[in-house]
């Protein structure tokens, strides 16, 4: 088996300051985050099929589209009420649309009204939606997630059927993050839950590798064969020791971020241990084979750390070959 090459970098507490974001800025990235969730979990819900999936479905895809329409009212010019009615909401985001030289048509101003009427119904006297009602919402608040970067640069463009990962990997300039975080989607979509782990557990790595200010010193670079030899038994001590700093990065990294031990022990279940090796191949280790539902959790758990860390300002961004340079400078 190949020498274990890990990187140490960690957080620690001071990273709990004030972000590198105007405070603004990281509200609305927030609300926009909140809204993908509730429609990532309204298309997941309508693809049940049955009543009660329907009716919440429709519910949660509704208040995306009011989440939305409100982000979209943040650069209107008319006065947003104590108590804002939808109406209300709807013509500062028409407006804001306007003054960015987009707009909101006609077609989906209907469906939004729509919605919204079908909604009330199903909330208030009991009625049930039906999937292509919910269907619907999900659409009108894909269309408004789609007018947002019109509005503001702050907001990346999404693919079609894009989640909290993704638009989370969208604001970061981070290549590595940002490609097990699309494999990882890609995986849950396709119901691979391993191969969904494994993406997290990878994108873990890469977040810690990234982490402003890291914890301890520059790693001298995997060992050589003769260093091995020398070594003889001592190798798995030097081996153990890596895992150890290894697992100890996470821990103080999750602390930092106040993610809960019993949050955390269930995260680390599903990532699993990840060890990379000289030659840039990796392998991860776990005790059991995780769930669709825990690869989920694990991925946009992951993701969060990731954004909130970039909102406080302790992730370095760019290319692996960047951080370096920024971390330790240029090499001859």
């Amino acid at each position: 088996m190949s020498e274990v090459y890990w990187r140490p970098c960690v957080c620690e507490t001071a990273l709990m300051t004030l972000g590198h974001l105007p405070a603004a800025d990281a509200a609305l990235l927030r609300r926009w985050l909140t809204a993908l969730g509730l429609l990532a979990s309204a298309e997941e819900l309508v693809r049940r099929g049955d009543d009660a999936a329907c009716s919440t479905s429709l519910i949660a895809a509704d208040s995306a589209c009011e989440a939305v329409l409100g982000i979209l009212g943040t650069w209107s010019a008319l006065s947003l009420k104590q108590e804002p009615t939808y109406n209300g909401l709807m013509g500062r985001a028409i407006d804001a649309a306007s003054q960015a030289g987009s707009s909101l048509n006609v077609g989906l101003l209907a469906d939004l009204r729509t919605t919204r009427a079908t909604r009330n119904t199903a909330m208030h006297h009991g009625a049930t939606a039906t999937a292509a009602q919910a269907a619907l919402a999900c659409q009108c608040a894909r269309r408004l997630l789609d007018v947002l970067p019109a509005v503001s640069t702050r907001f990346g463009a999404l693919q079609p059927g894009a989640g909290i990962v993704t638009a989370i990997a969208s604001l970061i300039n981070a290549p590595d993050l940002a490609e097990q975080f699309a494999l990882g989607e890609r995986a849950l979509a396709a119901g691979e839950a391993v191969e969904a782990a494994d993406a997290a557990s990878r994108a873990h790595s890469a977040l810690l590798y990234r982490l402003d200010p890291p914890m301890g010193r520059e790693h001298p670079g995997p060992l050589s064969p003769f260093d091995l030899r020398e070594l003889g038994r001592g190798r798995r001590y030097i081996e153990g020791l890596g895992e150890s700093v290894v697992e100890l990065q996470g821990w103080v990294n999750a602390s930092a971020l106040g993610l809960e031990p019993v949050k955390y022990r269930k995260l680390r279940k599903t990532l699993g241990l990840h060890l990379q090796f000289a030659g840039g191949t990796d392998a991860i280790r776990r005790e059991q084979v995780p769930t669709l539902e825990a690869s989920r959790l694990a991925l946009v758990t992951v993701a969060e750390m990731a954004f909130r860390l970039w909102q406080l300002g302790g992730l370095l961004e760019g290319t692996q070959k960047e951080v370096i340079q920024s971390r330790y400078g240029n090499r001859s």
